[in-house]
């Protein structure tokens, strides 16, 4: 293990409720630590120091990247893991009093709600811009956030980064572009 402190920060922060809570996800996910995975796609890509060239999207496994990216962030001396958790507790309660367990779920615009389970794309979508623009985000009516959630899926981008047949990776790396552009203009 590269760094107990970094996987005790990381173990404890897979029990935060304002997290939890909004995932929406079975409880054989929860036993399988699927969370955790999640947290550290948050960071990963929240961080956003990946050389995507060094991955072959159609080899390489999600959790290989998701280990040796970690990896590479317990090294990273730009990192900081307390700032970020507090970034990532502040995120999560906001979604929490805002959208709640519909922030993650696909927007169905014939009947103007948010439905259907956990979809992981809108996760990666959704949480690293949202956290790098949150005082800005924040400023915004519940309303206004909801649409802006909303509207994310009518992107092209978004579309794009989400069709079948797309890969893991590739689909973070497009998703990660996507979530700074769109919540920049937010």
């Amino acid at each position: 293990m590269l760094s107990p402190t970094f996987y005790d920060e990381i173990n404890e922060l897979k029990e935060y409720s304002n997290f939890k809570d909004s995932l929406q996800l079975s409880e054989n996910k929860f036993d399988i630590e699927h969370h955790m995975e999640l947290m550290l796609r948050y960071f990963i890509s929240k961080h956003n120091n990946i050389d995507f060239d060094s991955y072959s999207f159609s080899k390489d496994l999600l959790s290989d990247f998701i280990d040796h990216e970690t990896k590479n962030l317990i090294s990273d001396e730009t990192f900081d893991l307390s700032k970020e958790i507090e970034l990532f507790k502040e995120t999560f309660i906001y979604i929490n009093s805002t959208l709640s367990k519909e922030t993650f779920k696909k927007y169905n615009f014939d009947k103007e709600v948010f439905e259907g389970p956990f979809v992981e794309s809108s996760y990666e979508a959704i949480l690293p811009g949202l956290a790098m623009y949150l005082d800005k985000i924040k400023a915004m009516t519940k309303d206004e956030f909801s649409t802006l959630i909303s509207l994310m899926y009518s992107e092209e981008a978004y579309i794009n980064a989400v069709a079948r047949g797309k890969k893991a990776i590739a689909r973070i790396q497009e998703l990660t572009t996507f979530s700074f552009d769109y919540f920049s203009k937010a």
